[in-house]
């Protein structure tokens, strides 16, 4: 549920698809030998559940994101364009779930890739809420 309404939140930023154009944003970091670039995936490193003794509280939940591009400064453009979005966010997502905040974790520059892109990642704390189902 979360994903479904963390990449509907991507999707829907202009800015962000203004950059990608009609390319995709891949889940579990894999990016298809046939992507164009610059693109974007993500990949859910570690998640855990919040409780009480009575009940679930909230959800805390790292996902990194990676910048793919052909030079450095595409990467760079998606990596601030994510900051600009998520940095402190707080709202509720399509699915329901409702975001209570987002903490920017930390950036890594890496080599290209055998695909001869450059590759930049992101990542970033998410505590939410997920409703009821």
């Amino acid at each position: 549920m979360f994903e479904a309404g963390l990449v509907s939140l991507l999707s829907s930023t202009p800015a962000l698809m203004a950059t990608l154009g009609d390319r995709h944003i891949y889940p579990g970091g894999f990016v298809p030998e046939n992507a164009v670039y610059p693109c974007l995936a993500y990949t859910i490193i570690t998640g855990r559940d919040n409780y009480t003794f009575e009940t679930k509280v909230d959800t805390e939940t790292l996902v990194q994101f990676d910048a793919l591009g052909p030079t450095y400064e595409s990467c760079v453009l998606i990596k601030d364009q994510l900051r600009r979005l998520l940095s402190g966010f707080e709202g509720t997502l399509i699915d329901g779930t409702h975001v209570l905040g987002v903490i920017h974790n930390q950036d890594l520059d890496l080599n290209f890739d055998f695909t001869r892109n450059y590759r930049r990642v992101a990542e970033y704390r998410f505590l939410y809420v997920e409703p009821f189902s």
